[in-house]
Order: C-alpha cells, then sequence, then structure tokens
C-alpha cells in the first residue's frame, strides 16, 4: 500500500460518536494522493470467486463477497486476513441487514431505497443456497459487514476501511489500473484516496461513503446517524458556460462542487425558505451569466426572497434591465423543475401504506418487531421534507411568473 508518509490511526470526535479514525501529521496539498491500496491487498473482486453448484447440477463462478467474508471468519486463508478479520466489529452497526422485517417493510415503502431491500433479500437467498450450514447469526453478520464497509458493495479494503464519513469530506476517491495480473480481464487495480483541498497536519482524512448523502441513506446502508440532509438528490442542469476556462474553478471558490446536488433541511418539522435559497445556491450560480452573477452578488439577490416584488439594486450597476430579467426567468425556471423533481419522487411513494406504518396501524402493538424510532423518524421526515420543496417550489415558480408578467423588473438607475 501506498500513502503519503505521516499517516496515524487514532481515535475521531464525529456527530456520531468516537472511534478510530485516519489523520494526517504532515501538510498535503490539494490533489496529492494520500493513499493507494492495489486490489492485490483486497478481500473480494475476481481472485476470490466462489464456485456454486446449481440444483440442477449446473457450475458457476459466482462473486459473492458475503460468503468471502463468511468463509474467511471461519477458516482464514492467510495470516494478514485472519489478522483483518479481527479488526472487523462483532457486532455489526444496525444497518438493513441486522434490521426488522417491520423496519424491512418500511423501506420498501420509498422508491427512493426500496432497491437495497430488494437486492439484500436476493444475495441473502443466494448465500443460504451456497453456504447452508451458516448460521442466521452469520450470515447477517456477513452482509452487514459488506453493506456497512464495501467499497463499491464488491471489496474490503484493510486500512482504508478505518476512513470517516463527513458529508463536506477533505478526500475523493479514485480508481485506477495499475498494471496484468497475468490473467485475461484481471487487471490489478487501486483504490486511491486523494485530498480535495490543502490539509494541515492533524486534519482528519474523510470522505462521502454515497453520493448525495441523506440521514436515511446512511442509517440504512451504514447504521449511523448522520449530519446529513433529510432528503437529497442530484438535478443535472448544464449552465451557459459549463466547460469554459477557469468556470469550474471559479465555482469552487463559491464553495460549489462540479455536480450540484439540492440538500433538504428539516427543522422543527418545516423546510426554511432561507436554507432551500442555501441550498439552490449553487445551482443559480451555475445557470447564470458573469454579467448575472455579479449583479446577483452585489444585489444580495441570492439571500432574497425569490418571489419578493422588489429587489434592491445596488448603486453603480451598469447591468441591463434585459439581463436582470433574465436572472428572474431562470430562477423561475429553475423553481419549476427543482419543484418537479422533489414533487416526483415524493409522488412514487405508496402514501397510504407509509402512513399506516409510520403510526403503527398495521403492526400488531403487542408485537416486537416494531418499526425502530431512528428509522421512522428518518423516512417520514424524507417524505415531508420532498412534499414541503414541491409545494414551496410551486409557489415560488406562480409568483416568478405573476412578477414576470407584470413586467416588475428593477431597471438600473
Amino acid at each position: 500500500m501506498d500513502h503519503t508518509p505521516g499517516l496515524e490511526v487514532r481515535l475521531a470526535n464525529n456527530s456520531f460518536g468516537r472511534g478510530l479514525g485516519i489523520f494526517v501529521s504532515q501538510p498535503v496539498e490539494k490533489g496529492e494522493v494520500i493513499l493507494s491500496l492495489p486490489s492485490t491487498l483486497m478481500l473480494g473482486g475476481e481472485a476470490d470467486r466462489t464456485l456454486l453448484v446449481h440444483t440442477d447440477g449446473s457450475l458457476k463462478y459466482y462473486d459473492s463477497l458475503p460468503a468471502l467474508i463468511a468463509r474467511e471468519r471461519r477458516k482464514p486463508s492467510t495470516e494478514m486476513r485472519r489478522l483483518y478479520m479481527t479488526t472487523l466489529p462483532s457486532v455489526c452497526p444496525a444497518n438493513l441487514a441486522t434490521r426488522s422485517t417491520t423496519d424491512l417493510a418500511l423501506v420498501e415503502t420509498s422508491p427512493l431505497h426500496s432497491p437495497k431491500v430488494a437486492t439484500l433479500r436476493k444475495e441473502m437467498e443466494e448465500l443460504h443456497t451456497m453456504m447452508p450450514y451458516l448460521s442466521k447469526k452469520e450470515r447477517k453478520w456477513a452482509h452487514c459487514i459488506t453493506m456497512s464497509r464495501a467499497f463499491d458493495n464488491s471489496a474490503l479494503e484493510p486500512f482504508v476501511d478505518l476512513i470517516n464519513f463527513h458529508r463536506k469530506p477533505s478526500c475523493r476517491q479514485s480508481v485506477r489500473t495499475i498494471g496484468p495480473s497475468g490473467e485475461i480481464g484481471k487487471d490489478i487495480w487501486a483504490h486511491e484516496i486523494i485530498a480535495t483541498h490543502d490539509l494541515a497536519a492533524g486534519d482528519e482524512i474523510t470522505l462521502s461513503y454515497v453520493d448525495p448523502p441523506c440521514r436515511t441513506l446512511i442509517l440504512t446502508l451504514f447504521g449511523f446517524e448522520a449530519d446529513a440532509p433529510d432528503a437529497a438528490f442530484r438535478l443535472n442542469l448544464g449552465g451557459p458556460l459549463d466547460g469554459a476556462p477557469g468556470r469550474e474553478e471559479w465555482l469552487r471558490k463559491q464553495g460549489c462542487d462540479s455536480s450540484p446536488r439540492i440538500d433538504l433541511w428539516m427543522a422543527n418539522n418545516t423546510i426554511s425558505h432561507s436554507r432551500l435559497r442555501l441550498s439552490m445556491r449553487c445551482i443559480r450560480l451555475r445557470l447564470y451569466t458573469k454579467l448575472e452573477a455579479e449583479w446577483a452578488f452585489r444585489a444580495n439577490h441570492l439571500e432574497h426572497p425569490w418571489e419578493e416584488d422588489a429587489i434592491p439594486m445596488p448603486q453603480g450597476s451598469i447591468a441591463p434591465a434585459s439581463k436582470l430579467r433574465a436572472v428572474l426567468e431562470k430562477d423561475s425556471m429553475l423553481a419549476a423543475r427543482v419543484g418537479k423533481g422533489c414533487a416526483d419522487v415524493h409522488s412514487k411513494v405508496e402514501l397510504t401504506q407509509q402512513r399506516d406504518l409510520l403510526y403503527g396501524s398495521v403492526i400488531d402493538p403487542a408485537s416486537a418487531d416494531l418499526v425502530s424510532a431512528d428509522l421512522r423518524h428518518a423516512v417520514a421526515n424524507e417524505t415531508a421534507a420532498l412534499h414541503q420543496c414541491a409545494s414551496m417550489l410551486e409557489a415560488v415558480h406562480i409568483a416568478l411568473e405573476s412578477r414576470l408578467g407584470r413586467g416588475m423588473v428593477p431597471s438600473p438607475p
């Protein structure tokens, strides 16, 4: 394993408790590769294929990371793997693999997360077929470890899997082919951890485990509560200057990444207009031309309520009225697009079924197999956030269209 000199493992304080983390002990520059782990040191992939015998007698190679983990835990194939297995938690976090059937039923009501449940059920059945001698507890543990620690759900990575989550991570991930293995289709590749900005000595290496992160997704996959939005999604919406020299660097200086997302945060069961505007700030900047963005900053337009009749004009503005009107037209279009995105996701949810599950009307109160409070809260907030987003932005769009129709766009002094 290649790495930048000066890495240390120690306790880290974060929003979901205390645990080990990886820190740099000397400065690291943006873009520098901090860690590079070759696939030959991982558990999983082509080198660890399992032979599956079907009931009809046919043979098939089946790539199953849970099967590999369960087998290595019982009888490690190498000393390195024996040592690595001792670093894995004996009690797995409360992700989907260890949740109750009622918890799984609740997650299945969400179109955003139901595919994970279907995949988990299929993989559990396959593992039982492949290794029927495993206990139910062993099978759950193997699936839980795969879901919570595997890179891209396909390989376990010693040492790298100590990197903690952060919704604004200090590093990003990359995969690079580093050489042939001598067998066709089995090139050796490396998982690289790269600094997204300059790091000072003592800074922690962090990653965003999923993109975009939200509380329900992190809870179901990794089993912990995180400082993350109640709902989030990407919006593919190109701007007039995409690809222009210096454009991406300028956006990064404004705190915007290359693929902006919509983050929905609930506070007291409500999304605030100001928080929603903040979430859409980067997409608005991407849509504006240079002149429009300059005016928006000088007029404090990005922080100002969209639908109000007057936007204070900065002194000395030389932007023509047509450009200022274009800003409002783009705001209106964006409100419609994002609102529709929230509505489309929300409309797929079977509201009656979800409401019944959330409030227990289809669950026997005497049963111990009830929906967990943390998951109930996360799914309810996600659904409410999407619903409020759709309603709020529909109202914003209508107000902006009305305003544009009245011609109430400020003119330059």
